[in-house]
């Protein structure tokens, strides 16, 4: 009985996180595809971002980022902060932005004419769908 009083949290936030990727439908946020489950487990299929967390880029890379590129950086991030307020029927609170929830994906790029990384906005478990009455409390 105990096993199954702590796995009852975990199925909430995982149900509540596939609502709130379901309403996200927005390009510098990651893509949801669907879910499903495994044994006890619901897995949520998303976008591949082969470039992993932005954490894992900033440490691991050990190379100093060009201007151009960190400004891209922002500028991604921003766009994807500023939609979640926009979102319809329900805008969405994040609640957890830091650098190892924003993942980067290898995308073409027409005006450039080449490959570039996209960073998306991720892991939305504890994102709060918000009512008309939650975001003028938020305000």
């Amino acid at each position: 009985m105990k096993g199954r009083q702590e796995e009852e949290p975990t199925r909430l936030t995982a149900k509540s996180e596939i609502e709130v990727l379901k309403t996200a439908n927005n390009d510098p946020i990651i893509k949801y595809f669907g879910y499903y489950w495994d044994e006890m487990k619901i897995c949520i299929i998303l976008e591949y971002a082969d470039k992993g967390s932005m954490e894992k880029f900033v440490l691991d890379d050990g190379q100093p980022m060009e201007e151009y590129n960190a400004w891209g950086c922002v500028s991604h991030i921003s766009s994807a902060l500023a939609c979640l307020p926009a979102m319809k029927p329900r805008s969405i609170l994040h609640r957890d932005l830091k650098p190892d929830n924003i993942l980067g994906a290898t995308v073409w790029c027409q005006s450039e004419n080449g490959y570039r990384i996209s960073w998306k906005l991720a892991d939305f478990e504890i994102a709060k769908l918000l009512t008309k009455g939650m975001q003028q409390a938020y305000c």
